[in-house]
This record gives structure tokens, sequence and C-alpha cells, in this order.
């Protein structure tokens, strides 16, 4: 995995722009692309299914104030058709988070648990994974669970408890060795600006649009809709420039 992030934040820019893609090249496993071009094509499902698994653990970890656009990209240079790479992406992009300059408040780790006669196993291959009657994918800090992912056949509720306590033990110890990977190889996170927002902004735009949105979003027709949302968005910027809050033209 390997992480990119953008020096500056973008006028105007008001979320945090977060790409996580994973792609598994046809040449891991030994093969080429069988399309006309010879060439590795658009991300299939499985792919961008891993993408957000991979997402959905690091994107809270981010401070809020933080808006850099940050780019993650998990790729599978090599497959033995044992060992399932999507955990490991997760993994991955969390070392490469924390070692990197990217202010990130981890590391995370993941593992599957898989159940076997009663007995959890941790990581099991994925010919195993066939027989198992648990498929958990568990991902999280070293203190808390931050995201769980999978399927069983019909387990208990008392067994779910006890497949999370038994993946949590082995996240923490991967948590403990992109920690040793920091101290070895990290370099110092990077200084950001928050951006400063107005205390009263939030009140003079409730103040503006409050009843005017609750009228408007009660149209069931979509174009009317647009069209009276746009012209109450426009009278209210309009407004807050009049006051000082906000600069119609900071984009031209």
């Amino acid at each position: 995995s390997c992480v990119c992030v953008s020096p500056d934040v973008k006028p105007q820019q008001d979320f945090f722009p977060l790409t996580v893609e994973y792609r598994e090249k046809s040449s891991s496993a030994g093969r080429i692309p069988g399309n006309f071009f010879r060439r590795e094509g658009r991300p299939s499902e499985r792919e961008i299914l891993v993408s957000r698994l991979t997402d959905r653990p690091i994107r809270p970890l981010f401070p809020k104030e933080f808006l850099n656009e940050v780019q993650v990209f998990s790729t599978v240079f090599s497959a033995d058709n044992e060992n399932n790479p999507d955990v490991m992406s997760i993994n991955g992009a969390s070392a490469a988070l924390h070692i990197s300059k990217v202010p990130f408040h981890g590391p995370i780790g993941a593992v599957r648990v898989g159940l076997f006669d009663g007995e959890f196993v941790v990581n099991p291959s994925m010919p195993d994974m066939a027989r198992s009657q648990l498929d958990l994918v568990i991902a999280g800090t070293r203190n808390a669970i931050l995201m769980v992912e999978g399927q069983a056949d019909e387990v208990s509720e008392e067994t779910m408890v006890k497949a999370l306590e038994f993946g949590h033990e082995y996240i923490k110890q991967i948590c403990d060795t992109i920690e040793e990977l920091r101290r070895r190889v990290g370099v110092e996170k990077m200084a950001y600006s928050p951006r400063e927002v107005l205390p009263d902004v939030e009140g003079h735009v409730a103040n503006l649009t409050a009843d005017r949105l609750t009228e408007i979003m009660s149209i069931a027709e979509k174009h009317p809709r647009e069209a009276l949302l746009a012209a109450q968005t426009a009278i209210a910027a309009s407004e807050l420039n009049q006051i000082g809050h906000i600069d119609l033209h900071a984009n031209e």
C-alpha cells in the first residue's frame, strides 16, 4: 500500500477528499489480462468491495479539520490463492498512513476470524474458509473495534461476541507491530491549518433557511424542488455575503 497527500486545501473546499483504491494485478497470479488490449481494465466488483472494506475503518481516524486530499492505493503484486489479500489491504493502508506525514489517529489492524468445530482460527486459508461456520472481518485500533463485516451459519450471539474478542487480541498485536514500524521509519506528521468557521454562521443560515427549506423539501416533484432549493441557496448566500460571512466571488 502507498499513500499520497496534497500539500494544500483547494479554495472553498468544505469536505475531506479521501480516495481508496484496491487493485489485483493479473500478473500477481501469473496471468495476462484476457481482453483485446492485454491491459488491466476497470476495477472488478471484488476490487470495489475490498476498496470499500479498506476505506471504512480508516476514514473516521483522520482529524475532522483535515481537508487535504488523500489517496490510498493497495496493489496486489503476488497472490498464492491461499491467503486472502483483502485483510492485508486494510493492514497495509494502516501501516502506510501511520508512517507517513498524513495526520492519522491510528494505527488500526484487521483480521479474518473463522470457526471450525467450535474453535476460532485467525486468518484461515481461502480453501479452509469454504467449510467455516463463520467468516468475520474485524478491524480496529488497540482500544476499540471500528468495523465488523461477515457472514455466519446460525452462529449464536455468544459465539459472535467471543469471535470479536478473539479477533481483537490479534488486532492489538498488529497495531503494536505498526507502532514499532513507525518508530523505526516514520516521518514527522505534516502541519495543517484548520479552517476557521465564524461561530454565528450556522445560526444565520438557520434563520435564513430553516422554515423555507422545510417547505421546499416537502415538494414531491424533483425538478420543481431542486429549482426552489437552488433559488433559496442563492438568496441565503447573497445575504451572508452582504453581512461579510462569505465571498461569492472567491472562485472567480
